[in-house]
C-alpha cells in the first residue's frame, strides 16, 4: 500500500531532522517529502499521518482541477468533470491513489501545474505582469516535485501565453517574466541544498538533472514505444498521433460549426485523414 516504504521512511527522516540529498540518498524532486515531513512533526509518524498528509493532497488535486475546468466551461459542468477524477484520485492503477503517500509520483506537480494554467488562462493575465509571476513560481513548484514535469508546465505555459497573441509586445514580455521567475525560483531552491549537501548528492544521486539516470531507464522509452520494432513499434506510435490529432479536431466540430464553410471543410478532411490513418493502422 504504500509502494517500498520510501515515502514514509524519507519524509519521517526529514522529520526527525535529516536533511534531503545527503542524509537521504534519493528522491525526484524536495517538495513532496518535506510536505509529508511537515505533517509528521505536526502529528506524529504514523500510516494514520500518512494518509492525512495524502487526504490533503488529494483535495488540493481536486481543487486544482475545478478551477481549471472552471476556466472552459460552466460551474456546474466542471464540478461534474473534477467528480469523474475522484475515482483516478483514489484508486488509480499503478500509481497507488494520491491519498496513500504517493504524492511524488504526479499528484502534487500536477496540482501544481494544473494551477498554472489557470493562472495563464486569466483574462486579465496579460495586464498584470504579478500573474506572470505568480504562474512561473507555480511552475517552479511543480519542478521541485518532478523535474520534468516542471519542464513541462512551463513549456505548456509559455507557449499558451505566445499563441493566445503572437503579435502582442506584453505576451512576450508576459512569457519572459513567466520564464524568468519559473528558472530563478528553482535554481534558487536547488541552490540552497547544493550550498548545503554538496551538488554530488543534489545533482547526481539526486536525479534532479536526470544526468545519472541508468542504461536500462534510459533504453525504457525506445522499447516500450515500440520504435524499436519498425513493423510494428512506428505504426502503434502514428496511430497514437492520429488518434489524439482528431479529438482535437473533433472537439470544435462537435462544439460549435465554423463560420466559414471552407474551414468546415477543411477540418472535415483532416478528420478523414486521420480516420485513414486509424484504420490502416489497424490492417
Amino acid at each position: 500500500m504504500v509502494d517500498i516504504g520510501s515515502e514514509w521512511i524519507y519524509a519521517d527522516t526529514l522529520a526527525r531532522g535529516g536533511l534531503l540529498y545527503r542524509d537521504v540518498v534519493y528522491w525526484f524532486g524536495p517538495f513532496t517529502p518535506y510536505f509529508e515531513a511537515g505533517f509528521f512533526r505536526l502529528f506524529d509518524s504514523s500510516f494514520q499521518t500518512l494518509v492525512l498528509a495524502g487526504v490533503v493532497g488529494s483535495l488540493a488535486a481536486f481543487a486544482a482541477l475545478l478551477t481549471a475546468l472552471r476556466r472552459g466551461t460552466d460551474r456546474r459542468s466542471a464540478l461534474l468533470w473534477a467528480a469523474i477524477a475522484v475515482p483516478a484520485l483514489i484508486f488509480m492503477p499503478y500509481s497507488g491513489g494520491s491519498i496513500l503517500g504517493m504524492g511524488h509520483r504526479m499528484w502534487h506537480a500536477a496540482t501544481f501545474s494544473l494551477l498554472a494554467g489557470g493562472v495563464v488562462s486569466r483574462r486579465d493575465f496579460a495586464r498584470r505582469p504579478a500573474l506572470a509571476a505568480l504562474a512561473g513560481a507555480l511552475c517552479a513548484l511543480s519542478g521541485l516535485c518532478r523535474t520534468e514535469w516542471g519542464l513541462a508546465t512551463l513549456g505548456a505555459c509559455v507557449l499558451g501565453v505566445i499563441l493566445r497573441r503572437p503579435r502582442a509586445g506584453h505576451a512576450w514580455k508576459s512569457a519572459s517574466i513567466l520564464g524568468g521567475v519559473a528558472v530563478l525560483s528553482w535554481v534558487a531552491v536547488v541552490g540552497l541544498f547544493v550550498i548545503s549537501a554538496g551538488p554530488e548528492s543534489v545533482l547526481k544521486d539526486g536525479q534532479l538533472l536526470l544526468a545519472a539516470l541508468p542504461p536500462e531507464t534510459r533504453r525504457f522509452l525506445w522499447k516500450f514505444s515500440g520504435i524499436s520494432q519498425p513493423g510494428r513499434g512506428i505504426a502503434t506510435l502514428v496511430y497514437s498521433v492520429a488518434l489524439w490529432i482528431g479529438v482535437l479536431l473533433l472537439l470544435p466540430l462537435a462544439a460549435s460549426s465554423p463560420p466559414d464553410p471552407a474551414r468546415r471543410r477543411k477540418r472535415l478532411l483532416l478528420l478523414a485523414a486521420c480516420a485513414g490513418t486509424l484504420l490502416l493502422s489497424w490492417l
